[in-house]
């Protein structure tokens, strides 16, 4: 004896229910007899992130162009994730050739977006190309410049590995000089140790970057290849200070806040996508 809309709400609750009690199956079932209603919208993104949560990329993919072509704004970010995520898969199973034509799509179609350029990045590393490597890296800084202190790291690896170590130097040294970071440091430092620079350059660069950045993270950097006037006690100094800064090299999600040793493009606790900024918690 129910009107449709009281139906279609009640059919709606029952979906999220099923969401928020992990029975995933049973939600999609849920939703999908919402198609063509007026809650079609709201069930779309409900299966949007229960696809995800499962980890079905195909099924999301396809979802993700249904909300974008019924107005629900650009989903070309996640589609792009989506493909990296199905490119990990083929990597992990070996199938290089097929995780590359992924990750050249996703390139295609995000072509600012650092992820696709990185995961190429290390393909090609794996396959021993550090020349395409170090190119795909490069090419990245330029289209995805806030993503600089997650590629240099990789960049310096490849730069090492395909013999451009003075040119990748360059270019972060420039790179540094218009924004400063850490990550771009340590990169500049492993590049110069590389090339025969004498170690005390490094100590240089952290000391250059206290200048102007408070940065206790550059501090503990600067003493740890200092002699110190009481030198007995140096070793107690440095494993306080590398205590103190470890909470302070994690990555924070700006959506929810929670902090993780590594990066990553979907946050653990909320799982809002890019939601991680490229520096660590101390540069925020």
């Amino acid at each position: 004896d129910l009107s449709e809309d009281d139906r279609l709400r009640a059919q709606h609750a029952l979906a999220l229910d099923y969401l928020k009690a992990g029975l995933l199956d049973r939600a999609e079932e849920a939703l999908l007899k919402l198609e063509g209603t007026r809650f079609e919208g709201q069930a779309r993104l409900a299966l949007l992130g229960n696809y995800e949560r499962s980890r079905d990329w195909e099924n999301a993919a396809q979802m993700a162009h249904k909300l974008e072509a019924s107005g629900h704004g650009s989903f070309t970010g996640r589609l792009a994730h989506y493909l990296c995520e199905q490119a990990g898969a083929s990597s992990a199973a070996g199938e290089f050739d097929k995780a590359i034509a992924y990750l050249l799509q996703a390139v295609h179609i995000a072509p600012h977006a650092p992820r696709p350029h990185t995961d190429l990045a290390r393909i090609y590393t794996v396959q021993a190309d550090a020349e395409r490597a170090c190119l795909t890296l490069t090419q990245a800084m330029v289209v995805a410049p806030a993503a600089v202190p997650l590629i240099a790291p990789l960049l310096a690896q490849a730069a090492i590995a395909s013999d451009q170590v003075t040119r990748v130097l360059e270019l972060l040294k420039a790179n540094y000089t218009q924004n400063p970071c850490l990550d771009v440091i340590d990169a500049i430092v492993v590049l110069e140790a590389a090339s025969g620079a004498p170690t005390a350059t490094a100590r240089e660069w952290y000391a250059r970057h206290l200048t102007s950045e408070p940065s206790l993270v550059a501090a503990a950097k600067w003493i740890s290849g200092e002699k110190l006037e009481h030198e007995q006690f140096h070793p107690q100094v440095q494993r306080a200070l590398d205590h103190a800064v470890k909470p302070l090299t994690r990555y924070r999600c700006a959506a929810c806040g929670f902090e993780a040793k590594q990066h990553f493009w979907q946050c653990p606790g909320c799982q809002t996508w890019d939601s991680y900024p490229a520096r660590r918690v101390e540069e925020l």
